[in-house]
């Protein structure tokens, strides 16, 4: 990962975190909240570098260099395998009783905080209560639900909000070697980690084709088939194109409304707006329900095959009878 520091200090939400350091006013325990767990990632090492910085997040001094190459010493990341588990909690209190190694303080960076138990998190809680000298915690979470509430009321919440899209563009064109930035910008509604996913996935791009190709296309029986067996192709991340589907349906329902200005996938906007000419706000709600149904069926081993041909079907119907 390069140098992400300038990027996330763009927002507001750090520039306010910034201002506290310039004050002498750091929180010892931080919970960023966020459903992208990209930006938590990227957040949460700029916050560390920023506390453990000699300055103001310099970049320069020896600090900073080490945390942006993620090799700080004094920074602690856990889980050390896949969920926050009793024996983090355990090598966290056994660190506390160290002085730091290189710099004046220590930060404790907890990613994945939601997978936590009520044990671990019980076990965390005296910790957070009575922090040795210049200890630092950052709670990464993107659902607050599991958080038992003596931990949410003993941290500092800043609520990371989506990126603005021209934000994300600006990520993807820096730090990756997307050759369609705008494109995916405009179809992750602010959402970092759905962008980088999908810079990695030509599957996501070649299904979304396949969706607006069913909304077009699917007029008669006859036009079945050939679509079903794109979709066939497809079965096995159904999820994904309901997705998709849900997300276009949406954007087709912003049209019919006169509110193009919400509209999601921007870069496709011209081909919405004629789909929205073929689909009535009453169908596409119809199609929205159809499409919750039969995502509740996928769990229960009902042929992929099956749901699809059925979803089709069932758009031809409510298609003729919203006329």
């Amino acid at each position: 990962m390069d140098n992400f520091i300038d990027f996330i200090k763009g927002i507001k939400e750090f520039q306010d975190i910034v201002k506290e350091k310039q004050n002498n006013s750091l929180t010892h325990s931080y919970m960023l909240i966020c459903k992208d767990n990209y930006l938590l990632e990227l957040f949460s090492k700029a916050l560390a570098a920023l506390i453990l910085c000699e300055d103001n997040l310099c970049q320069t001094c020896n600090n900073c260099k080490k945390i942006i190459a993620g090799a700080h010493p004094d920074m602690f990341v856990y889980p050390k395998d896949k969920e926050i588990k009793k024996d983090d909690i355990n090598d966290i209190r056994e660190h506390l009783a160290y002085k730091p190694y290189e710099s004046n303080s220590k930060v404790f960076l907890l990613d994945k905080f939601s997978t936590a138990n009520d044990t671990s998190q019980n076990k965390l809680l005296k910790s957070l209560e009575n922090p040795p000298q210049n200890t630092y915690f950052i709670l990464c979470v993107n659902n607050e639900i599991p958080v038992l509430p003596t931990i949410f009321s003993r941290c500092k919440k800043i609520y990371l909000q989506p990126l603005q899209e021209s934000r994300v563009e600006e990520y993807l064109t820096t730090f990756t070697s997307c050759s369609n930035a705008k494109n995916i910008a405009s179809i992750c509604a602010g959402n970092l980690d759905k962008a980088i996913n999908l810079t990695k996935n030509n599957s996501y791009i070649q299904t979304y084709d396949i969706v607006l190709e069913v909304f077009e296309k699917l007029s008669k029986s006859s036009t079945m088939l050939p679509l079903c067996a794109k979709l066939y192709a497809k079965a096995q991340n159904l999820e994904e194109v309901f997705e998709i589907m849900e997300s276009v349906l949406e954007d087709i329902l912003y049209i019919r409304l006169g509110r193009q200005n919400l509209i999601v996938n921007k870069h496709i906007k011209d081909r919405l707006v004629a789909l929205a000419d073929k689909y009535s706000a009453d169908c596409v709600d119809l199609i929205v329900k159809k499409i919750y149904e039969i995502r509740k069926q996928i769990d229960f081993n009902c042929s992929r095959n099956g749901l699809i041909d059925n979803l089709l079907l069932y758009i031809l119907e409510v298609k003729y009878l919203c006329k």
